[in-house]
């Protein structure tokens, strides 16, 4: 991808949760603005399919969404 750069290093904080579910959407939404995490869209449950989704953007631009 054109103007993409990808850095690998050894880190001994958590794995990031990349492509992995989350225990608790709402308390971990919380945490991250906590952390100073502004979200796009706030975490919310759609009651119909049991499914809580949120929706923000990086430091670095990138628009996170659930796929």
């Amino acid at each position: 991808m054109p103007g993409v750069e990808v850095t690998l290093a050894r880190s001994d904080a958590p794995e990031p949760t990349n492509c992995r579910m989350v225990d608790n959407p709402e308390t971990f939404s919380k945490q991250l603005r906590g952390t100073g995490v502004a979200f796009d869209i706030p975490c919310r449950t759609i009651e119909s399919i049991g499914l809580s989704v949120a929706f923000l953007t990086d430091p670095w631009g990138t628009y996170i969404r659930p796929t």
